[in-house]
């Protein structure tokens, strides 16, 4: 799940951005998030990145890379296990997360 994040992440980052990762553990949860300082993604994609086949940028299709789907499985994957995933843009940051129940 990280991993597809961290590479969703950079393939929107232009040269100059920084991308960080934040992991925390609040209340019962264990929440992780990316978080992209000069991503290009807008508010309005943001909102549906986790749709299956949704491709924020029109100009990439399955022959350049991707298919739609690794964030769809991403969201399965975390709330199969009583999770929650989030993407939002604020100010510029784009900040993509999941959290999870710990394993204990």
């Amino acid at each position: 799940m990280l991993v597809n994040l961290l590479t969703n992440a950079a393939r929107r980052m232009p040269a100059d951005g920084t991308i960080r990762l934040e992991a925390a553990r609040i209340a019962s949860l264990i929440h992780v998030q990316v978080l992209n300082t000069s991503s290009t993604l807008s508010a309005a994609d943001a909102a549906r990145i986790f749709e299956r086949f949704y491709r924020a940028d029109p100009a990439r299709s399955r022959d350049m890379g991707g298919s739609g789907l690794g964030l769809a499985i991403v969201k399965q994957l975390v709330e199969a296990q009583g999770g929650r995933v989030w993407a939002s843009r604020d100010a510029g940051v784009v900040i993509v997360g999941f959290s999870l129940p710990p394993a204990d």
